[in-house]
């Protein structure tokens, strides 16, 4: 199989991105400007209006875990997680404002000089907290559970109940926080990492990788600059990890087995949530190539906060 025919047949990892920030618009779209001004709408209109903002929020669905495989496997490809756990934490910061006026300050308060609440936090806070998660859980996973010392079942045990300790923890401080998704977002994106690292592992028989496709890093799930320029082939070992990329099972398994474990706590917290099931259907495609859709390297950062401020002045010229 050429590699014209491979890039028509498989997306890449800029393209999971653009359908991320595009699901995730058409969302906000039903939560900021719908949503918010159900109170103005004639009475007549609003059962039909309401119907309209399922749908849109429906398609909104398949944008979050999206985003989470893709910090996911930017988590391994990353040159520093430290600088991309940095991002993350500016562009939080910088989104908060926005956030809470395209979607919780009213009218009143905006003319009362009230620009933000503590009531509910944007959604780069509850990815801040689950690349904390992911960063301390592999630090004892190395230690601990690949280190040499001797006793293995003791050293499982001790792995397992420190994960659960480091997960639990940052969960509760996501709920504490008002974090968007809360517990279970930081779950979502904990056993995601779990799961990945595990079929990344080498611990499983030895199979063919995909027939005709080696897989490759993507740059960062999060565009991150310091992510590899240079693509691996498939049996370079992962930074941060033992594992060998696609060595023991296909790759497209791998994601969707990853994809899985990320839905499971975010159906179980809210059943509408299954519309991201849909997002298998991408995942299945899915090269973990780079890909020729270039966007610029902070875009994907962002257009979070850009289309939340666009999104918050058209909710107050409504008005």
């Amino acid at each position: 199989m050429g590699r014209i025919e491979m890039d028509r047949k498989y997306l890449s990892s800029a393209h999971l991105k653009w359908i991320a920030i595009i699901t995730m618009f058409i969302d906000h779209i039903g939560a900021s400007l719908i949503e918010t001004n159900y109170q103005y709408m004639p009475a007549e209109r609003l059962a039909l209006v309401k119907q309209i903002d399922y749908w849109i929020r429906a398609v909104g669905r398949l944008a979050f875990p999206l985003f989470i495989f893709l910090l996911i496997e930017g988590f391994f490809y990353t040159h520093s997680r430290a600088r991309y756990l940095g991002r993350l934490l500016l562009f939080a910061a910088i989104s908060e404002i926005p956030f809470d006026l395209a979607f919780f300050v009213r009218r009143d308060e905006l003319d009362a000089g009230i620009f933000y609440i503590m009531n509910y936090q944007n959604v780069f806070f509850t990815l801040v907290l689950g690349m904390i998660a992911m960063i301390c859980m592999e630090w004892v996973i190395t230690k601990v559970w690949e280190g040499r010392s001797s006793g293995r079942i003791l050293r499982g045990i001790v792995c397992v109940a420190a994960c659960a300790v480091i997960v639990s923890a940052l969960a509760l401080l996501s709920d504490e926080l008002c974090t968007d998704y809360r517990v279970s977002g930081v779950v979502a994106i904990s056993m995601g990492y779990l799961v990945s690292r595990a079929l990344r592992s080498g611990k499983l028989p030895r199979r063919e990788t995909t027939p005709d496709f080696k897989e490759t890093a993507p740059d960062s799930a999060e565009t991150a600059p310091d992510a590899a320029s240079n693509v691996p082939d498939s049996t370079e070992t992962l930074p941060g990890s033992a594992a060998t990329v696609g060595a023991y099972l296909p790759a497209t398994t791998r994601h969707v087995w990853v994809l899985a474990a990320i839905l499971i706590p975010l159906i179980l917290k809210n059943s509408f949530e299954a519309v991201a099931v849909c997002d298998l259907a991408l995942i299945l495609r899915y090269s973990g190539e780079k890909g020729n859709m270039h966007m610029p390297k902070w875009f994907f950062y962002a257009f979070y906060p850009l289309h939340l401020a666009l999104f918050a002045a058209i909710r107050f010229l409504i008005v």
